[in-house]
């Protein structure tokens, strides 16, 4: 049958699993295996796959009765989607910025040693010298929180009072991308880790990208590159999720989405933009996990369940519809595609015994006008 991936059997086991894997994604204590449970979706929630699921068969049974000339009252939802971009009007988000060596970010926030940087970087230079990605310091290896790319694949990372701890990768860093991440005293390059010795500090100095900001005065010796994303938490909060992008002025530069913020060049020049990211148009048939379900939506929701119901007489037993969508139980959860399914079967018992009368007529047991006569 067409309706037969429906989900009626939802148990309590099913919503305390949820709530049990929802404690450890927070605290961050999650499995892969558990991590994987979670995203190919529970039973003991209910989400946009329920909503879509739903929305689906009700639409194919409301096709159904139409097809029999029965008038059900459906009325279909039209999901308002929020903006795919994650940037306000007025901004235009950008694949990356780039800079020729001169331009530079100030993020305005001092780096201690709880703070974490994380950024998909593209090295556009084969310079021998050291070039800063990001970073600040109060001096040389004081307080120090910061990323260096050098000659012969060098990457390098300071952390506290550690000097310079720099390692070869095993691909060069020039002309690709790369995420390198500082976390705390953990630095990675793609799939390549290394940890330094812990430390207590704290910095005197913005943290900027592009350059390294050493006790407020930006080193010189700046990298040149495509910045696509850059993230910065503080203590495992994410305090800036900056997104390259242009403005109305068309200025370039970084829009951080956690505080609503532009953060334009602070050095000389202007940073050159990536291509523009065009933000796929969502189906508005469709549920989105970001969507909001508001009471409006909802009730229509309901509504369109009980309208495909109240059409026939259904067997004993099957449940009714839920008065609303607010505090929705996994019972509930279960009755809205109980019924979904019933009528289906329904239906088609319907169609097959129609069928069987047809086939016992005069008419048909004389071979109808498809005789073979001649």
């Amino acid at each position: 049958m067409e309706l037969d991936n429906l989900i009626f059997d939802r148990t309590q086991a099913d919503v305390n699993r949820v709530k049990t894997l929802t404690q450890k994604l927070i605290a961050g204590t999650a499995t892969d295996a558990e991590k994987s449970e979670w995203l190919a979706g529970m039973k003991g929630a209910y989400n946009a796959s329920d909503l879509n699921r739903v929305g689906s068969a009700v639409e194919y049974l409301n096709d159904y009765f139409l097809s029999l000339g029965y008038h059900t009252g459906y009325q279909p939802i039209t999901v308002p989607h929020q903006s795919t971009s994650p940037l306000p009007d007025g901004y235009t988000q950008l694949e990356y910025i780039q800079s020729s060596g001169t331009q530079y970010i100030d993020t305005l926030f001092k780096p201690d040693q709880d703070t974490r940087v994380a950024v998909d970087f593209e090295t556009t230079s084969s310079s021998t010298d050291s070039m800063a990605l990001f970073g600040a310091r109060n001096a040389t290896n004081v307080a120090a929180f910061t990323v260096w790319l050098s000659a012969g694949n060098q990457i390098g990372a300071q952390y506290g009072a550690n000097a310079w701890d720099a390692y070869a990768i095993t691909a060069t860093f020039y002309g690709q991308i790369f995420t390198y991440d500082l976390n705390k005293n953990v630095f990675s390059v793609g799939t390549q880790t290394r940890t330094l010795a812990s430390a207590v500090f704290s910095t005197n100095s913005n943290l900027t990208v592009f350059a390294i900001n050493t006790n407020n005065s930006v080193d010189n010796r700046r990298v040149s590159g495509k910045l696509y994303s850059c993230k910065i938490y503080d203590n495992g909060t994410l305090i800036r999720d900056f997104v390259p992008c242009k403005n109305l002025l068309n200025a370039i530069g970084l829009y951080d989405t956690v505080n609503g913020q532009f953060y334009a060049n602070a050095g000389s020049g202007t940073f050159v933009a990536g291509p523009e990211v065009e933000n796929a148009p969502k189906d508005p048939t469709l549920w989105y996990e970001d969507d909001i379900p508001t009471q409006t939506l909802m009730e229509q929701y309901i509504a369109n369940v009980e309208a495909l119901r109240s059409i026939l007489p259904l067997p004993s037993g099957t449940p009714q519809t839920p008065d609303d969508m607010e505090a929705l139980t996994y019972q509930e959860a279960n009755n809205i595609e109980e019924i979904l399914y019933t009528l289906e079967q329904v239906l088609l018992a319907m169609q097959e015994n129609f069928l069987l009368r047809q086939a016992n007529t005069l008419f048909m047991i004389a071979g109808g006008v498809f005789n073979n006569a001649g």
